[in-house]
């Protein structure tokens, strides 16, 4: 038996490693994300690529990626629909969550609104100072 850090660390890498070997299903799901992930990052325009030896292969890579999704999918078709019926079955949680959602969302929204409304109506307006003076704001008179 063995003992210490490697086995603690090895644990849940060992453990997914025994769920893809049990259900291969989950391998197919692994690798479509995989693909699509590196189709993405053939062409990133926020940052530099991480793969742009890659980028020729973008678009072939996002279709076998879309693919393999497509096929996990057939794979799943089962268990999505029973999944389905089990939500479908009760509407009235859904609806109430349907309604919840975005009736709790606007509460904050409206509140924080309100406050700066309350500013602005105080005659103290924030305006940038010209490029040459730097950027930070100065309170106005209206």
């Amino acid at each position: 038996m063995r003992s210490g850090w490697h086995t603690r660390l090895d644990y849940p890498i060992r453990i997914s490693f025994e769920l893809i070997e049990s259900n291969p299903v989950w391998a197919v799901g692994y690798a479509a994300v995989s693909v699509l992930s590196a189709a993405g990052e053939t062409q990133r325009r926020d940052k530099l690529p991480k793969l742009p030896q890659l980028k020729q292969f973008h678009v072939p890579l996002f279709g076998i990626g879309i693919g393999l999704l497509a096929f996990w999918f057939v794979l799943f078709q089962f268990e999505i629909l029973a999944n389905l019926e089990n939500i479908l079955a009760d509407p009235i949680p859904l609806l109430a969550g349907i309604v919840a959602i975005p009736v709790i969302s606007i509460i904050p929204v409206r509140y924080y609104t309100r406050e700066e409304e309350k500013r602005s109506c105080t005659g103290l307006r924030l305006e940038p100072q010209s490029a040459n003076q730097g950027t930070e704001s100065v309170p106005q008179m209206l």
